[in-house]
């Protein structure tokens, strides 16, 4: 073990079994796990907790957003598109969000993106051009991960572009695509 590693190893233990108080900062929100098990939630402002038997876990409540990466689809009317999506969410439940899911981040990412793709491949081009998709992505999304503490507030597709795709084949290890 490096010096490094020992010394956050310490950190760690300190913060985690031995510090008796803690402090939740105004954008926060923070469980208590007394014995492993939920005990309560903590609000912003100076908290004491039981050395050795209380650990905290905290995470940022405040409106965030996630940029998605980019999605090759292809649309109802067999148009390859490729889409952007940021989505703009708060945290509001601090116990579901750090007890009902282990990383809400990717789970967020895969309901969003899983959505995506739902609606355009059963939608056209000349219909997701038509402005009315954000709404309906977000209103779906919000339905899904709102049983992980999370709220969305808006989804928006930032591009939507047509793209062509070019389809290789290789002998030895199948189809390529390149979109071009």
């Amino acid at each position: 073990m490096d010096f490094g590693a020992i010394i956050s190893w310490l950190r760690d233990l300190w913060n985690d079994y031995i510090m008796f108080w803690w402090v939740i900062d105004q954008y926060n929100r923070g469980i208590v796990l007394r014995n492993g098990k939920f005990h309560k939630i903590l609000e912003p402002g100076f908290h004491l907790k039981v050395p050795f038997i209380d650990k905290v876990l905290e995470h940022t409540v405040v409106m965030t957003t996630m940029h998605l990466p980019p999605q090759s689809l292809k649309t109802k009317d067999n148009k390859s598109i490729v889409t952007k999506v940021i989505v703009k969410y708060h945290i509001s439940d601090i116990k579901l969000f750090l007890l009902t899911v282990w990383d809400a981040t990717d789970v967020i990412s895969d309901v969003t993106q899983g959505i995506v793709r739902d609606v355009v491949v059963n939608s056209t081009l000349e219909h997701l051009n038509g402005g009315t998709i954000n709404g309906t992505i977000t209103r779906r999304t919000k339905t899904q991960v709102i049983t992980f503490g999370v709220e969305v507030e808006k989804v928006t597709i930032t591009n939507l572009d047509e793209i062509k795709s070019l389809r290789l084949f290789n002998e030895s290890d199948g189809a390529v695509v390149i979109n071009e």
